[in-house]
């Protein structure tokens, strides 16, 4: 798309330029919101949303064996963090907070919940300040009662929001109120402006996750 058609640039709503858009058969346009178009950053960014995954350090970047049907992680909008997903969701996402909602069980997992935080993703997209990205997901504190207990719950047999920055200085904010589009938006904006309180985990290390991720 060249600056000056109107048309398209209206329809996919690009306001500066360069841009990039990722358009599938199916699902909204997903734009890229980041601050560089490095060779490294759009590589990373096209690798998200492609059919095959191409493994970056693989010779000439060959498709690897990885793909899609071995990391379904990769096209959920709010994948299920696990031993396997987590570092590909978030862990080892440079300028990124983890948003994650923490169930005591899959059947404490309510999908309008799920749909309020694909919501609120999509409307941070556009919303990437100071270097934060924030990524969704949601963790089974059953199978991951270790990893769930870091964030000293404080009930822990009720769904929890937190925000975890996994960075080499490690730290973790506990969402408060409902969990909602709205109340999500609050905790996010307090964050970007600067208003949020993170606690630090202690020993600076998080436990390892055992689970792995579903393959049906």
């Amino acid at each position: 798309m060249r600056e000056g058609e109107d048309s398209l640039a209206n329809k996919y709503k690009i306001k500066s330029y360069p841009s990039l858009v990722v358009i599938k058969a199916e699902g909204k346009p997903i734009k890229y919101t980041g601050k560089e178009f490095s060779y490294k950053s759009i590589f990373e960014f096209l690798n998200v949303h492609s059919q095959v995954f191409i493994d970056p350090n693989a010779a000439e970047n060959a498709p690897s064996q990885t793909n899609a049907a071995s990391k379904p992680w990769l096209v959920v909008q709010v994948p299920q963090m696990t031993q396997d997903s987590a570092n590909d969701i978030c862990l080892k996402k440079d300028g990124s907070l983890c948003v994650v909602l923490v169930v005591p069980n899959k059947a404490a997992l309510n999908e309008n919940t799920i749909s309020e935080m694909n919501k609120v993703g999509q409307a941070y997209e556009s919303k990437i300040s100071r270097g934060i990205n924030f990524i969704f997901s949601w963790l089974d504190a059953s199978e991951e009662p270790e990893f769930a207990n870091t964030f000293e719950l404080p009930e822990p047999s009720q769904p929890a929001l937190l925000v975890l920055n996994p960075g080499k200085r490690k730290r973790f904010l506990l969402h408060e109120g409902a969990i909602t589009e709205s109340t999500i938006g609050d905790t996010l904006d307090k964050i970007l402006g600067g208003d949020a309180r993170f606690k630090n985990i202690k020993g600076n290390k998080l436990p390892e996750l055992v689970s792995m991720y579903p393959t049906e």
